[in-house]
């Protein structure tokens, strides 16, 4: 009977602690949300070397409305930063003051999500454009180098611009991204792709031209992965959003 009494009261505990767990991750979560699956959000990490002790005061206007239960972190919302002005100055601006905050590593699913292109219709453009150029990864990272950057170390001091050049992709830096003639990309966003999918030294990406809405020619790429045989491609854009127009419509131009 002992034996009984005591298997019955081990189930009984073991189910309301079930119940505790559950009813505490509900909690959790209820307060606590995890952001949307492609949020354009930047983790800064409070606890960073040098970060002024009003940063949070100063950056209340800018704060997701979902922050990480750990109270070390804070999510920013960049749409609200790229909203202070039409050319983005601010935003570029912000990253660069800010740059030594963020958490790379937490902040990297956004990055990636924030310049990916999805949509049918746009991958679709993007796929009937011409690929004018070819460049595997450590040959990327390489020519990066030579023109002044660090495909490994850099953050937001400059960005690296790709342009047509014949049938080769010519590569430069920008400290000032984002201008309306420009094709800049983040170094961080490069980063991220290659962390992401984690991408060998032999993947390819490839440069496309597309038009933007004011018809401007600009360069988007996609990396190319291969997976039980299917060659996999996934596009990526500036942070611009370009209406695409296929290559062929030269009249664009």
């Amino acid at each position: 009977m002992k034996k009984f009494t005591f298997k019955k009261t081990a189930q009984s505990f073991s189910i309301v602690f079930t119940l505790l767990v559950l009813a505490y991750l509900s909690l959790k979560f209820a307060f606590n949300p995890a952001p949307p699956v492609c949020s354009d959000y930047i983790v800064i990490k409070l606890t960073s070397a040098g970060i002024p002790p009003t940063w949070e005061t100063d950056n209340q206007p800018y704060l997701a409305a979902q922050q990480p239960s750990d109270q070390n972190y804070k999510n920013i919302d960049a749409n609200i930063l790229k909203c202070k002005d039409a050319t983005l100055a601010f935003y570029a601006g912000w990253l660069k003051t800010n740059q030594s905050y963020i958490d790379e590593k937490r902040t990297t699913p956004y990055i990636e999500c924030a310049h990916s292109i999805t949509s049918p219709e746009d991958t679709s453009d993007a796929d009937n454009a011409a690929v004018f150029a070819k460049l595997d990864l450590s040959e990327l990272k390489r020519r990066m180098k030579a023109a002044g950057g660090d495909f490994d170390k850099d953050l937001y001091d400059h960005y690296v611009v790709f342009e047509e050049d014949g049938s080769d992709v010519k590569i430069t830096f920008n400290p000032n991204p984002h201008t309306i003639n420009d094709n800049s990309y983040s170094i961080p966003l490069l980063r991220a792709i290659a962390t992401n999918h984690q991408l060998g030294p032999d993947t390819d990406f490839e440069f496309r031209v597309i038009y933007d809405k004011c018809h401007n020619k600009k360069v988007i790429f996609n990396i190319v992965e291969h997976n039980l045989g299917a060659i996999i491609r996934r596009f990526f854009n500036f942070s611009q959003d370009p209406s695409f127009c296929p290559r062929t419509k030269t009249s664009r131009l």
